[in-house]
């Protein structure tokens, strides 16, 4: 009996590490699909692009191909991008399953999925294949574990699944998939990765180029490689250069104007950046921050992925395509999804930067070769734990949100239900994605405030805000108040705690005391009790300040008026350096001022 116990017990011990690898992806999925959909519960999602994707879905799904109305001139989601692999969720949306939920739970499963390939390659590479000589033996090989870890603990990776849903953000885990069976020689499983990765996006096509050319350099593998290369080099034009255009309002690329700068076409782009390289580089050194990018990526690696710079080939074109952007988000490197399919190649590149550091002090002895892959991967998982600590999305991350779920949101349910399904309807950004399964739908203040740009497009029915939650750029919350509410053409059909519901036709009537709710509040909510008194009418009880990940602080107020008010206050914030200069102030009203002026505050309420 004994000895089969030892028996079982030596047969499970080489399986341990693939065990937790499992382990690890699914402590990813769970962790960052609950993130995701808290984020979407408590109104953190976008239109851009969880509502638009969900909407070209849904219209798919009834019979209108990818359409939508979210970017209004803009009528499908071809002429934004070029992605097949969205098609693979409309049979969801046949049985009724699909919708923006499925699509941040789908995302989270297979971004996790991309440590098994992570895992399998550093096993080939690092522990001994046909493919590679032994580095590691077989009683240090749980080691290796730290590298899927290390993937898993990418911010730039986690910032991808945590903003909304893109299909990009798929691609990582199909092209680490694409690489471990290139390097393991299985032309077909290598072919449908690669398939895969190009359906995730057009520029996936010069992706898939750059490892063409990986598989000739390093690999010599000179069929699959051109092969590789000109798939990547046709899809990326079909894709840009003919169906992007044919479904643009304007008949061009809309992502060109991101490179306008350069010139108006491709080729006065390329010759703009061979005579002008110093103006070139400094967009991309000062402007994109090309030293703080980079960073970013080899931090989390303890720069080992310096010393694998072959593996970094394919990860070239979305780097060019990011910093010669004029778009700022697209140099942010932990806050949106740009950086994605760059994500999967640091890590490779970071295997194979051990493995170059392993071999070099091989020349010494065998002892000190592994004894440099183990320090290696020792700095490996310090700088991934630790830089994951700093900048890092999960629960173990200093910077992490919770997006805990309040009775504003869960209130905001029983809103979206009072929306009828058929209706044309505007929605601001945050609440979109909640009722973006519909024929008509629009987000940008563009349609409200000049009705031509719909270009014959119906006018919305209904208008959705969240006045709690959006921002009074340009006084859009007056015009609301002014134009909408007072102008007659809409009426209220909800009115509460922030939200306004108005429909095209409705009798127009007073707001109802309980919709001002938002700009209410108890005193212990209050993070920093501070009283201050602006003469007779006004006290400062104290305030809150939020931290988002950009350093930037957002300050909430609480204050109360003294005695009954007769004049409406404007009020501002001042900023100013440690020596009292004044560097800037606010400019707008606050949104709870616009809609609950101090003339209608009572005395002792906490607004």
């Amino acid at each position: 009996m004994n000895g089969t116990i030892r028996s079982q017990i030596s047969n499970l011990k080489p399986r341990i590490p693939s065990i937790i690898v499992w382990l690890l992806m699914l402590a990813f999925v769970l962790t960052f699909a609950t993130l995701s959909l808290r984020r979407h519960a408590a109104l953190g999602s976008n239109g851009l692009d969880l509502g638009n994707v969900n909407q070209a879905l849904w219209n798919t799904a009834h019979g209108d191909f990818l359409a939508f109305t979210n970017m209004a001139p803009v009528r499908n989601r071809l002429a934004l991008h070029v992605e097949p692999i969205l098609l693979l969720f409309v049979p969801f949306y046949w049985a009724g399953l699909g919708g923006p939920r499925l699509l941040l739970v789908v995302q989270a499963i297979i971004v996790g999925l991309g440590a098994l390939p992570l895992y399998l390659l550093a096993r080939d590479v690092l522990s001994g294949s046909r493919d590679a000589d032994s580095l590691l033996p077989t009683s240090y090989s749980p080691l290796l574990l730290i590298l899927p870890l290390a993937y898993l603990l990418l911010p730039a990776l986690e910032a991808a699944v945590m903003y909304d849903f893109h299909a990009v953000t798929l691609a990582p885990t199909f092209l680490l998939f694409a690489f471990y069976f290139g390097l393991k020689k299985r032309p077909l499983l290598f072919g449908l990765f690669v398939v895969l990765a190009l359906a995730s996006k057009e520029d996936m096509g010069l992706t898939a180029a750059a490892l063409g050319l990986f598989m000739i350099i390093v690999w010599r593998r000179w069929r699959w490689g051109v092969a590789t290369a000109l798939v990547g080099v046709a899809w990326f034009a079909i894709a840009v250069f003919l169906i992007q255009p044919r479904f643009s309002p304007t008949g061009g690329n809309i992502q060109a104007d991101r490179y306008a700068w350069l010139g108006d076409t491709p080729l006065i782009m390329i010759g703009t950046s061979l005579r002008h390289p110093a103006m070139v580089w400094d967009h991309v050194w000062r402007g994109a921050n090309l030293p703080g990018y980079l960073a970013g990526l080899l931090l989390p690696t303890a720069f080992l992925a310096v010393f694998g710079p072959l593996a970094w080939l394919p990860a070239l074109p979305s780097l060019v395509i990011n910093l010669l952007s004029d778009n700022p988000f697209t140099w942010r490197l932990e806050d949106f999804h740009y950086a994605a399919p760059i994500a999967p190649f640091v890590l490779i590149a970071t295997v194979y930067g051990v493995r170059r550091l392993s071999k070099w002090a091989g020349h010494r002895s065998e002892m000190a070769s592994r004894y440099t892959l183990i320090i290696a991967l020792a700095l490996l998982l310090v700088a991934s734990l630790a830089y994951h600590y700093a900048r890092g999305f999960s629960p173990f991350a200093a910077p992490s949100q919770s997006w805990p779920s309040t009775d504003h949101h869960r209130r905001a349910e029983e809103v979206f239900a009072r929306v009828p399904p058929d209706a044309a309807l505007f929605a601001q950004s945050n609440l979109n994605p909640h009722v973006s399964s519909r024929r008509v739908l629009y987000q940008d203040p563009t349609v409200l405030t000049d009705p031509g740009s719909l270009d014959g497009l119906p006018p919305p029915d209904y208008l959705l805000f969240d006045v709690s939650s959006l921002v009074n750029q340009d006084g859009f919350h007056h015009f609301i108040a002014s134009e909408l509410l007072e102008g007659g053409e809409f009426g209220p059909v909800v009115a509460e705690d922030g939200f306004l519901l108005l429909k095209r036709g409705a009798a127009p009537q007073p707001l109802p005391d309980e919709f001002f709710d938002f700009a209410r509040a108890s005193s212990d909510v209050m993070t920093y009790p501070l009283v201050a008194d602006f003469g007779d009418a006004l006290r400062l009880q104290g305030l809150d300040l939020v931290f988002n990940r950009e350093e930037e602080v957002q300050v909430a107020l609480y204050l109360e008026a003294t005695r009954p008010l007769d004049e409406d206050y404007f009020l501002a914030l001042y900023l100013v350096d440690p020596s009292g200069t004044l560097l800037g102030a606010t400019i707008e009203d606050q949104p709870a001022t616009v809609w609950y002026p101090t003339h209608r505050w009572r005395p002792g309420e906490l607004v």
